[in-house]
């Protein structure tokens, strides 16, 4: 138990100076390709973690899979493979590239998976369940990092060459993903629980409310007030204190939300009329496509103009522009199929539908040639449909995003 604590401990600080090497060579701007990302970042970093590039019955580059062949592919002492690495040059990852590196583990039934671009370490289990998005366990960002510590802490944790033999590594990796999923579902129930607590007050919060209320003013609120005033905060949502801020409440959501959370954010306030962002209520009907004082000319994008003058060209670029923004958008997109829909909004190439008479309805979105859109004839139905993804993405229709037109002053 000695030795393993103090090599445990050798690794972490080696991994460290490793990882202090690697920021400033990723912030140079030096690596152009992802043979240069390997040499420089990858290797020197998986060395590190006690893999012994000159030993092939470790560690094999270009490792044959199938028809193909992973970057790095690292044994245990029996000859199996146990860790698959996919390198891609800077900012190239990517929905495709997941699903080409999982297609490696399949082949092989490798448990643990890793894809980096140098700057980017996004660790897998292969054999979890759900989207390849679903089995990430671990994400860390070199440039981004404000504690290399931890970050060298969670690599010897999950990628030390005596942690993955031992199989120590895979059941730190699983405990870590039920802990992820664990919290994402108790995260996506709070507000349902919050609106539950308003409505039917429970007695803590209530007795806190009347504390809370007694501390500030001396006087005691009773009971009923308390309760009535917490049915109030739910069933009659405003802005003034009368009710309680529960707009302030859902803007004030964190940061770091998943985009399917930020959706539900800005869709709640669409549906409560915040009259802050002025939203106006889904229930009523679909504005019609605002039509400026003159002819469509593209749309702005988080500040950036994009110049086009058919709809359906606009709304394959949105998608582009924000799956380049959030790699999983369109998996989500997809992911929203309505009892009785014949068209998903968004399939993958090998979807089915594309091989069906109702493929004429469907274009691939630029930049990412996996992905096909659902397009529509009409003006209408199309910025109904860049209103949804733009939503979905967490941003807002008509300031984050918004179409443009001949003669707008802004």
């Amino acid at each position: 138990m000695i030795y393993d604590a103090c090599r445990s401990r050798e690794i972490q600080v080696g991994l460290e100076d490793a990882l202090r090497r690697a920021r400033e060579t990723l912030a140079s701007g030096a690596l152009t390709n992802e043979a240069q990302v390997r040499s420089a970042v990858i290797a020197p970093l998986l060395n590190a973690l006690d893999w012994d590039p000159a030993d092939p019955s470790q560690w094999l580059a270009e490792h044959a899979v199938g028809t193909g062949s992973v970057d790095d592919a690292l044994f245990g002492p029996n000859g199996s493979a146990l860790v698959f690495v996919e390198a891609k040059r800077q900012g190239n990852l990517s929905v495709k590239a997941e699903d080409q590196l999982f297609g490696y583990a399949n082949n092989k039934g490798v448990p643990l998976l890793v894809l980096t671009d140098g700057n980017v370490w996004d660790l897998y289990l292969s054999m979890a369940a759900g989207e390849p998005t679903e089995r990430r366990f671990c994400h860390h960002e070199i440039k981004e990092s404000r504690d290399l510590a931890a970050m060298a802490a969670d690599m010897e944790r999950y990628l030390s060459r005596e942690e993955v033999v031992r199989g120590k590594a895979k059941s730190n990796a699983e405990k870590r993903l039920a802990d992820i999923l664990n919290r994402e579902q108790g995260r996506k129930a709070l507000p349902a629980a919050w609106n539950a607590l308003l409505s039917e007050p429970d007695e803590l919060l209530r007795d806190l409310l009347i504390e809370s209320a007694e501390q500030a003013t001396g006087s005691r609120p009773w009971r009923e007030d308390a309760e009535t005033f917490l049915r109030q905060s739910s069933a009659v949502p405003g802005a003034s204190n009368e009710h309680g801020d529960v707009f302030a409440w859902l803007r004030a959501a964190p940061a770091d939300l998943t985009s399917g959370m930020k959706a539900a954010v800005t869709r709640w306030l669409k549906q409560l009329g915040d009259p802050v962002t002025n939203k106006p209520s889904s229930e009523g009907p679909t504005p019609k496509p605002a039509t400026g004082s003159g002819a469509l000319r593209g749309i702005r994008i988080q500040g950036k103009e994009h110049e086009a003058t058919v709809y359906k060209r606009i709304y394959l670029l949105l998608a582009s522009e924000l799956q380049n923004g959030n790699g999983g958008l369109l998996g989500e997109l997809a992911a929203l199929v309505k009892p009785g829909m014949k068209s998903p909004r968004a399939v993958r190439e090998s979807a089915p539908i594309l091989r069906s008479k109702r493929a004429q309805y469907y274009r691939q979105v630029p930049g990412h040639p996996e992905w096909f859109l659902y397009v529509s004839r009409s003006a209408r139905n199309h910025q109904r449909l860049m209103r949804e993804m733009t939503e979905l993405a967490g941003l807002e229709w008509g300031s984050d995003v918004a179409l443009l037109f001949a003669g707008d002053t802004t």
